[in-house]
């Protein structure tokens, strides 16, 4: 089973915010029973692999954490979400789980969402080679949700928005459980709903004129729906095919 703690990580030394604080107390009134653990650079060394050094030397934070939330999972077991998690339900019916990820549209699974496991999981050991044969490049930097996707893509995977178990017992969640509320807006909290991310979109340039962030905002959406489009395509090659 899943072991009862919570990690989060907070690299740079900075404090945070209110809202921040007050969300890992929700977690903790929700999980009374848990450990809540904050990684940082106090009990995870930046400096074990040449990507998390260079990521922590540029002040790239959410890069550090990328790698960091996999080895102390694989390490230790437990439960990681980014700082902008709110979490809805209590934890313990996540434990069964071997490891479990969860998507943030029909084609992508995002671990900042909320990902868990038992201790020295295969899957997650070879995430993690991954990164420490990489290189940080801060132009065109490692996106987790691209490493872990392509990675589960690889042992079956699909774009349907459906609860799937992998080999391995890899349990994927549709969006509805851990991103209920779409990152270009809209979506609705269900409620089997376990967590809401909380986008804030801060990637996105304030300096940016209206038809720019319409643009994204087509691009987004259209990449969001994409998976649907091409679920329904096949559905509807299958059955001419089989009507024949």
């Amino acid at each position: 089973m899943i072991p009862k703690t919570i990690y989060y990580a907070w690299f740079g030394g900075k404090s945070k915010p209110v809202e921040i604080t007050k969300r890992i107390e929700q977690w903790q009134r929700l999980n009374p029973d848990y450990l809540i653990v904050e990684i940082n650079e106090q009990n995870f060394d930046v400096q074990m692999m040449a990507y998390t050094a260079a990521a922590y030397a540029e002040g790239k934070w959410a890069f550090v954490s990328d790698v960091a939330r996999l080895v102390v999972i694989y390490q230790n077991g437990g439960f990681y979400f980014d700082t902008d998690v709110d979490l809805l339900k209590p934890l313990d019916s996540l434990r069964e789980n071997k490891l479990f990820f969860a998507k943030e549209s029909p084609s992508v699974v995002n671990s900042g969402l909320g990902f868990g496991g038992e201790s020295n999981n295969r899957l997650l050991e070879d995430l993690i080679k991954i990164y420490e044969s990489s290189h940080f490049d801060s132009e065109t930097p490692f996106l987790t949700t691209d490493v872990i996707t392509s990675e589960l893509k690889k042992i079956g995977l699909s774009d349907y928005n459906t609860l799937q178990v992998l080999p391995g017992d890899v349990t994927i969640y549709p969006t509805n459980y851990f991103a209920p509320l779409h990152f270009f807006g809209g979506g609705k909290i269900r409620s089997y709903s376990i967590a809401v991310h909380r986008y804030e979109g801060s990637w996105i340039s304030k300096k940016l004129n209206i038809a720019d962030k319409v643009r994204i905002q087509l691009i987004l959406r259209l990449n969001f729906y994409l998976p649907f489009i091409r679920v329904m395509k096949n559905k509807i090659k299958n059955i001419a095919i089989n009507s024949r």
